[in-house]
């Protein structure tokens, strides 16, 4: 046999045992779970990083799914160095539907301030960059990129370069009613105008945040400031606080209300596998039109399927996190940001509980400003631009 032949042949074999992208994922995640069990979860965040860039390199959305539900739980565990790791598996322009690099940089920054601990913040601040500049990002990454570049500022001994922007970043998180992130970065900005001498400059970034919240506000969102507030500005002037302390008058000596139970599925019955909406049209879904929309409005939110067109739902404001259910599609909202939470093809398998508490750790949340929409494809692909007006 030639030399030319035997590649040819060689290149045959190759490509007939090579393992398809799901053995690939499925190979990761067993790792990932053994090195969790052995309490190794820095290892583990290294192979979920890998299982989820070769979900997102086959445009697998289901296969993301998978390893979305199995990282939730260590993901919460992870160190801040682990989460790091896992953020240079994935790439940073890619707007995932399950899992994504933003959001798990944002979680980090959110971290970083909670902790005082500016380690990974250059790590995050350079996905968040690049997100910034991705097709159909949104209005939001380029706040959160500022608050990335405050963070950095102060690992690097900048405090004044700190303040200036993240005095940017608060700006565009309160005029958009991204509460969570208000808090937190307004938090930061007071800490550093304490420490600047500039005390009426911490008081009115505390005063900034303060303006955001109303009576609708969320008791958890409060409660998450209330705690970051003592953790970062304890024995702050009692003028610096003053807003503060009006804005977090309603839970007062207050406590959390229990979590809603999460809805069954509808279990498994004999004879042909059932099929949910989604999961009858899944086949003909175009892969990178939008099969599922979610648009802020000034009411809250509009959900509509591209599978169904008679279906619209209109979903108010709520506290806590919460869920819209339909078809095998459950979206979840926290706050003035929402998320996939499941593609149930069967339509038979139980949906996760509602919570008071608006956590969005672990799954790829997408903040939405006043008029834009989300749009999922079926590659996992998310898109954030302005809503249609019908």
């Amino acid at each position: 046999m030639t030399p030319f032949l035997f590649s040819q042949c060689l290149v045959v074999v190759v490509a007939l045992v090579a393992a398809p992208p799901a053995d690939d994922v499925k190979a990761l995640l067993a790792e990932a779970e053994a090195q969790v069990q052995a309490k190794d979860l820095a290892a583990a965040a290294v192979s979920f990083g890998q299982a989820a860039a070769a979900a997102h390199k086959a445009n697998d959305l289901l296969l993301e799914q998978e390893v979305a539900e199995k990282l939730d739980r260590p993901l919460s565990r992870m160190e801040p160095a682990a989460v790091a790791a896992l953020l240079k598996c994935l790439d940073p322009a890619r707007s995932g539907a399950f899992v994504s690099a933003h959001a798990i940089a944002t979680d980090l920054l959110l971290a970083a301030t909670a902790r005082a601990d500016y380690a990974q913040v250059d790590a995050a601040a350079a996905v968040l960059a690049k997100h910034e500049k991705s097709p159909n990002p949104g209005k939001c990454p380029p706040f959160v990129t500022r608050y990335a570049e405050g963070l950095k500022a102060l690992a690097a001994k900048k405090e004044k370069d700190a303040a200036a922007v993240l005095d940017k970043a608060l700006d565009g998180f309160v005029k958009n009613g991204w509460l969570d992130l208000a808090t937190s970065a307004g938090t930061e900005l007071a800490a550093v105008r304490l420490r600047l001498g500039d005390e009426a400059g911490a008081a009115a970034a505390i005063g900034a945040v303060a303006s955001a919240c109303g009576e609708g506000t969320d008791p958890a969102l409060l409660r998450e400031w209330r705690s970051l507030v003592e953790k970062r500005l304890r024995g702050a002037p009692p003028a610096v606080l003053t807003a503060y302390e009006k804005a977090i008058a309603p839970i007062a000596g207050g406590s959390s209300a229990g979590a809603a139970g999460g809805a069954g599925g509808a279990g498994a019955s004999a004879g042909a596998p059932a099929k949910s909406k989604v999961g009858a049209a899944w086949e003909s879904l175009d892969s990178k039109k939008p099969f599922v929309t979610v648009a802020r409005t000034k009411a809250g939110f509009r959900v509509r399927e591209g599978f169904d067109a008679k279906f619209v739902a209109d979903r108010p404001p709520a506290p806590g996190l919460g869920y819209q259910v339909d078809g095998g599609v459950t979206m979840a909202f926290a706050g003035n940001a929402v998320a996939l939470r499941m593609i149930d093809p069967t339509g038979r398998r139980g949906q996760p509980g509602e919570s008071s508490e608006p956590s969005t750790s672990g799954w790829a949340f997408y903040r939405l400003a006043e008029g834009e929409s989300y749009g999922l494809a079926k590659s996992g692909v998310v898109s954030v631009t302005a809503a249609s007006r019908d």
